[in-house]
């Protein structure tokens, strides 16, 4: 039989890959060098460079069409090259160049346009073989052809390598460069990513809605884009005047973003008058597991028996040197089932003590409008883990569980080294620490009912032990009485009505705070950024009362911050 020799310039032969049925290959390490390739049709011997290889199979030609082995020539060139196993496809792929080809089929996709092959690939002894003449049409390929010598050269220009790509660029205007005090300033986003990749994070330095004393302030921004890269700064220097347009107070008043930080030293908020409101307390029991708060060994940290609604909350951190976890299981003491319902949860951390107190808080308050779960039907003598909270070393985890049983349930919290097995249940009692609180407490939600007079300022006090009182409860290990000082895991509830626009402030009295709030439907951290309020001189927007129309606002005192807070009301 006449052997036909073949060449081909492989610029052409990187937009080719090999596959046999199987995983993906590996791209070579340096693709679109420039090589010389001499095929000769039924010879498995080959010269790449003049120098000698062995293919996995040797070319041929059927019907007129000349099939190459795929695996060859994708380890010469360097493609990327994916086998699907259950569609039976190849996809070849360089830069943004890209052939699907269908094992047994002449239907072909070239950049994801529709090609018909004049011969479908097949396996032969093994072999993945490919119509090499679709890979010249397909890539715009030059073909010479010498009838004399039998000898077939391709060329064809492959495509340019995509530049290095850039890092975004920050970009933003403001409306105007010099401002009064307490005029709005107006930032618009020009940013953009050259290369088109999305932007995913911004951050900004110096930018505030409007500004309070005169001077010159700088605000700056930069942003990241998808591939992690972030952009130079963009700066805009903003001049403010000796003009006072409004004061801090009275800008957030007419302009209110819930949780918004403010300088309300002109109130004097501790000297404004107090309001009494109406108070109905709640059937909810509540089980508090913050003592010891720094765990450092395995054992039961608080375990109690109640029926009906209940609030599971923990607060505790690792003060150990290994991974630790805290369960929180339920345990059925009876010799008849227990249906629990579980009604709304919320867990955070690991992290800091104040903001994983934030965060539980936050997503408490988030599932007011939450439907509760499917009833769960514990037997006798059973038990379930409702959360397993993973802890490393000097990290903080939080959790708040509203449940309600139709008989006693024993609920415990425990905290074991990390890969700890064993039965539960038997791991000691471990002491309380002199500080934080651990007990049962009855009647742990609050609801009080408020009409706010119009014409002065005036406040609410929440957990200060005297105008708004500590609820008390008992310690089971020992019976003796206990109080939750600040009135943690307490969830209120006010109904607040006014007959004038109002406005609401929160003010931190007793320390560093950082909380969270639902007014009217919508959630909302105290104060709104990452900080905390704790200058009492500081405060946060809430929202704003509007004649004659009933609001809601809900609280629950952050585990970790302090306490008391007061609810400023500002009638404008």
């Amino acid at each position: 039989m006449k052997r036909t020799p073949v060449i081909l310039s492989l610029i052409l032969m990187l937009l080719l890959a090999t596959c046999l049925p199987g995983p993906a290959m590996a791209a070579a390490d340096t693709p679109f060098n420039l090589h010389t390739v001499v095929l000769t049709t039924n010879e498995k011997s080959a010269l790449v460079d003049n120098q000698p290889v062995t293919l996995p199979a040797a070319p041929r030609v059927e019907q007129g069409v000349t099939l190459v082995p795929l695996r060859f020539l994708a380890q010469t060139v360097g493609m990327d090259v994916y086998w699907n196993q259950e569609a039976k496809t190849v996809t070849l792929s360089v830069y943004d160049q890209e052939i699907d080809l269908t094992l047994n089929s002449t239907a072909a996709m070239v950049n994801h346009q529709p090609y018909q092959l004049d011969q479908a690939p097949r396996i032969i002894d093994g072999v993945m073989m490919v119509p090499l003449r679709f890979i010249v049409s397909a890539f715009g390929a030059g073909v010479d052809y010498q009838p004399q010598t039998h000898e077939i050269t391709l060329t064809i220009v492959p495509p340019a390598p995509p530049p290095p790509n850039q890092p975004p660029v920050a970009r933003f205007s403001v409306n105007k460069t010099t401002v009064a005090q307490g005029e709005t300033v107006i930032y618009t986003d020009q940013s953009y990513d050259p290369d088109g990749d999305k932007l995913i994070a911004e951050q900004w330095t110096g930018k505030k809605r409007a500004f309070f004393k005169p001077g010159q302030y700088t605000v700056s921004l930069q942003v990241e884009d998808s591939r992690g890269n972030w952009s130079q700064q963009a700066q805009v220097t903003i001049t403010v005047t000796n003009t006072v347009l409004m004061d801090e107070v009275t800008y957030n008043l007419q302009n209110p973003i819930p949780g918004e930080p403010l300088d309300i030293s002109r109130l004097k908020a501790s000297q404004l008058p107090e309001l009494s409101p109406q108070r109905q307390d709640g059937t909810r029991t509540l089980l508090m597991s913050n003592s010891p708060e720094k765990i450092t060994t395995d054992g039961i940290l608080y375990m109690d028996t109640v029926a009906g609604p209940v609030r599971l909350f923990y607060h505790h951190t690792n003060d150990s040197t290994v991974d630790r976890q805290v369960y929180v299981v339920a345990a059925n003491p009876n010799s008849y089932p227990v249906n629990i319902t579980m009604e709304r949860q919320a867990t955070a951390g690991p992290g800091d003590p104040m903001s994983m107190g934030r965060a539980g808080t936050s997503r408490f308050l988030q599932q007011n409008s939450v439907m509760p779960q499917p009833p769960i039907q514990l037997p006798p003598g059973q038990s379930i883990n409702l959360c397993q909270a993973d802890v490393p070393p000097g990290q903080t985890v939080h959790g708040i569980f509203d449940l309600n049983a139709d008989a006693p349930v024993t609920y415990y919290f425990i905290t074991v080294s990390a890969g700890t097995t064993g039965p539960l249940f038997d791991l000691p009692l471990l002491p309380p620490d002199p500080l934080h609180t651990r007990g049962t407490f009855q009647q742990c939600d609050r609801r009080l009912a408020l009409t706010v007079p119009g014409g002065k300022n005036s406040r609410l006090i929440l957990a200060d032990g005297k105008s708004d009182p500590y609820i008390s409860g008992k310690n089971a290990a020992d019976n003796t009485t206990v109080t939750d000082k600040g009135n943690y895991g307490v969830l209120y509830e006010l109904d607040l009505t006014s007959g004038t626009r109002v406005g609401i402030l929160a003010n931190a009295r007793g320390g560093p705070f950082a909380g969270a709030m639902r007014f009217n439907g919508q959630t909302f951290n105290v104060p709104s950024t990452d900080g905390v309020l704790a200058n009492p001189d500081r405060g946060a927007m809430v929202g704003v009362l509007m004649p004659n129309q009933p609001a809601r606002l809900w609280f629950m005192p952050p585990s970790g911050s302090h306490l008391p807070l007061n609810l400023l009301f500002i009638p404008f």
